[in-house]
C-alpha cells in the first residue's frame, strides 16, 4: 500500500528578503522620555530635600526637567 504522504506536492520554502544595510536608525527619540525621567527624579528630590516647600518641590522638578531635555537631546546626537 502506498503512503498517502508521497502523493502531496512539495511546498516551496518562503526565504525572507536580506537587507543589505547592518543598523537602521530609530525613529524614536529619547528627548521625551529622558525629559519625564527628569522631571520625575528632580520632584523627589526636591520632596525629598524639603517635604513642605511647594518652591522647592516645583524648583527641583523644573530643573530636572531641564537637565533631561539636555540629555535626551545629546544622546540623540551621539546616537545618530
Amino acid at each position: 500500500m502506498a503512503n498517502p504522504h508521497h502523493n502531496r506536492k512539495k511546498k516551496k520554502h518562503f526565504n525572507p528578503p536580506h537587507h543589505d544595510h547592518v543598523a537602521t536608525k530609530s525613529k524614536k527619540s529619547a528627548t521625551p522620555i529622558m525629559t519625564f525621567g527628569g522631571a520625575l527624579f528632580g520632584l523627589i528630590i526636591g520632596y525629598l530635600a524639603a517635604r513642605d516647600n511647594v518652591y522647592i518641590i516645583a524648583g527641583g522638578a523644573i530643573a530636572g526637567l531641564i537637565i533631561g531635555y539636555f540629555s535626551g537631546k545629546r544622546l540623540d546626537k551621539t546616537v545618530e
